[in-house]
């Protein structure tokens, strides 16, 4: 399995309470959000910055016309550390040349994504959405060969209504594990409607060294959270319906016992 999915999965898994077992203090409890920076650039200067500030995950982007050589200049500082690539242009041999060069996952544009990239079994897949997405697309997310979803909502300043929605409208289509975009603006409160909500990871925009000052303060705010809420609404906990499909109805499951009558 990809270290950032497994990763993922151990932060979903957590509750964010400290691990039971004599000697085990309250620092090592597994955060219950995953801070990931999105570098601009790969550049030495970045990487070095990011991995200072305490980044366990990076992630570069390949933006149209670069190709994977565009990340040699930093190879040799993520050796075993866990990275990504977020692909404007996805092909296959671009993915499996980036997992020749020690890349563990790659974010896929839904929109531009050959199948046959899915099928790349060596390799962490991440399906970056927005909130444009139509609702029969989301509604098959769930059926795909991909580990988790990056959620990207539009807007500056600060977490609105709307947008977390939006995020959650997502999410509760996808099924998979939710990254989702920090807003220019955020706020520990804002971490824990994400969080509460089924986020796992939260994607910071990383676009010069000295933003290292405000992903530590996200790793701080992430470490200092209380343990998730169990969410509910009017009349009960709130469970998330499981998608039907588009075929025929299911029949319904009667006890047998029921189907006989007493005389």
């Amino acid at each position: 399995m990809s270290r950032f999915i497994d990763h993922l999965q151990r932060v979903s898994d957590s509750g964010g309470h400290a691990p039971m077992g004599f000697g085990r203090t309250h620092e090592e409890r597994v955060p219950t959000l995953l801070p990931i920076p999105v570098l601009a650039a790969a550049s030495p200067a970045l990487v070095t910055a990011a991995l200072g500030a305490g980044a366990e995950v990076l992630l570069f982007p390949l933006n149209k016309g670069q190709d994977v050589q565009t990340l040699d200049p930093v190879l040799d500082l993520l050796k075993e550390k866990t990275w990504g690539v977020e692909l404007a242009e996805p092909t296959l041999a671009t993915v499996q040349a980036l997992r020749e060069k020690g890349c563990d996952f790659v974010v896929l544009p839904l929109r531009a994504t050959p199948v046959a990239v899915l099928r790349e079994q060596e390799i962490g897949k991440v399906l970056l959405v927005d909130s444009t997405l139509d609702e029969k697309l989301a509604r098959g997310i769930d059926h795909l060969d991909v580990d988790a979803v990056v959620s990207r909502v539009g807007g500056a300043g600060d977490l609105m209504v709307e947008q977390l929605l939006e995020h959650l409208y997502l999410f509760s289509l996808s099924g998979e594990h939710l990254v989702v975009a920090l807003p220019e603006k955020w706020a520990v409160g804002d971490l824990e409607e994400f969080r509460d909500h089924g986020a796992a990871g939260i994607a910071f925009t990383f676009s010069a060294p000295e933003a290292a000052e405000e992903f530590t303060r996200l790793r701080e705010a992430v470490s200092g959270l209380s343990p998730r809420k169990e969410r509910k609404h009017k009349g009960g906990v709130h469970a998330r319906v499981p998608y039907a499909g588009t075929g025929d109805s299911a029949e319904p499951d009667y006890d047998d016992d029921d189907d006989e009558e007493d005389y």
